[in-house]
C-alpha cells in the first residue's frame, strides 16, 4: 500500500460520510498567488514567490520579520529592532550577537541569500529592513 492509495481511501471514505476531506485543501486554500514574501501570523509559515517554505518561523523570527515589514522598507536601528522583538526588559547593545543570530536564522528560513539578501537586509552602521513584503496571510 503506498501513500497515494492511503490518500485515495481517506478521501473516498470521507466523501461517503458527507464530509469533504483533503489533506492538501488547507494549504492550497491559503496559497498566495503573487511573487514576494508572505507570512501567516497564526501558523508562522512563510511563502516566498508562491512557494511554501519548509520550516516555520520561531516566535521571535516572526516578530522580527513582521516588525520590519510594518515599517514599509524603512531602516530600523538595532536598538529599535531589539526593543520591538524582545521587549523593554532586554537591553540593546550594539555588540550583541543575539539579534545577528536571529536575523541569520530568519534569512535561512525564508531562503534569503546572506551575501545578497532579497528580503531581510542589513545596512551596516544603520540597522535592518525588509523589502518586497506583500502581506500577512491573516
Amino acid at each position: 500500500m503506498n501513500v497515494f492509495h492511503v490518500l485515495y481511501c481517506v478521501t473516498t471514505t470521507s466523501r461517503g460520510s458527507g464530509g469533504s476531506f483533503s489533506p492538501f485543501a488547507r494549504s492550497e486554500r491559503h496559497m498566495p498567488e503573487q511573487d514576494g514574501l508572505y507570512i501567516d501570523k497564526r501558523s508562522r509559515q512563510v511563502w516566498v514567490d508562491s512557494q511554501l517554505q519548509p520550516q516555520k518561523l520561531s516566535a521571535y523570527e516572526c516578530k522580527l520579520l513582521l516588525f520590519l515589514a510594518s515599517r514599509n522598507g524603512e531602516i530600523c536601528s538595532r536598538a529599535e529592532t531589539v526593543s520591538a522583538v524582545y521587549g523593554a526588559a532586554y537591553e540593546a547593545r550594539t555588540d550583541d550577537s543575539r539579534l545577528d543570530a536571529l536575523v541569520s536564522h530568519a534569512r535561512r528560513k525564508i531562503g534569503d541569500d546572506p551575501r545578497s539578501p532579497r528580503f531581510l537586509q542589513t545596512i551596516y552602521g544603520a540597522g535592518h529592513q525588509v523589502l518586497d513584503y506583500k502581506g500577512n496571510k491573516r
